[in-house]
């Protein structure tokens, strides 16, 4: 019995000790910055390839550069929502507010 218990704590032990080694938040758990690109740029390109919500960004996201900003400026902020490195970027809120967002797009998302 003794040993058991022994063993039994040792194993736990262990496994913290694994459990310290391993991704803690989101951001990590996910793959990180590299599979937070490959989900922002697969959602920007269904977004801007859908009949409803695609020409909507004409009006912010017009060049490929502008359209590549926007995916880079949304990375930023999920990386730092899901734990990565910290968002020091302008409120979410405030950069929408002059986008006239209806209901309808959120319905098409």
């Amino acid at each position: 019995p003794g040993n058991t218990t022994m063993v039994e704590h040792a194993a736990l032990q262990a496994a913290e000790r694994e459990a310290d080694k391993g991704p803690r938040c989101l951001f990590e758990r996910i793959g990180g910055r590299e599979t937070t690109i490959r989900i922002t740029s697969g959602v920007y390109d269904r977004m801007k390839a859908h009949p409803v919500l695609g020409p909507q960004f004409e009006k912010f996201a017009k060049t490929e550069a502008t359209f590549q900003r926007l995916k880079d400026k949304t990375v930023e902020y999920l990386e730092g929502e899901w734990g990565g490195v910290v968002y020091d970027g302008p409120d979410l809120y405030i950069s929408h507010s002059t986008f006239g967002i209806r209901v309808e797009f959120f319905d098409a998302m």
